[in-house]
């Protein structure tokens, strides 16, 4: 009979100590930056001018580089939260606020 805890996945250790050195916050916003890329694609990020992620509050900050696209991105926004979320793996997106 053994006195040690049932083994853990590395993913799993790898997550606790993020969390234990505050560097999950970091860590969403670069997962998060990197989905909204590969979702949009280089041609829409680079119409992208700036973007911000708040991990605590779930907020994607985009401002685009026109208005029509503004416009078009509009009518996405579920979409959009949706596909970043699966690319992501967890609800770390709840909401966009197009700039």
């Amino acid at each position: 009979m053994s006195n040690h805890d049932d083994p853990k996945k590395i993913s799993e250790l790898l997550a606790d100590a993020l969390r234990q050195y505050n560097f999950d916050a970091t860590v969403d916003k670069s997962l998060v930056f990197n989905a909204y890329r590969n979702v949009v694609g280089e041609f829409l990020m680079k119409l992208t001018w700036k973007i911000d992620f708040q991990p605590h509050t779930g907020e994607l900050f985009l401002k685009l580089g026109s208005p029509s696209m503004k416009q078009e991105f509009s009518y996405k926004l579920t979409d959009l939260i949706n596909a970043i979320n699966k690319r992501v793996g967890s609800n770390a997106v709840k909401k966009i606020i197009l700039l």
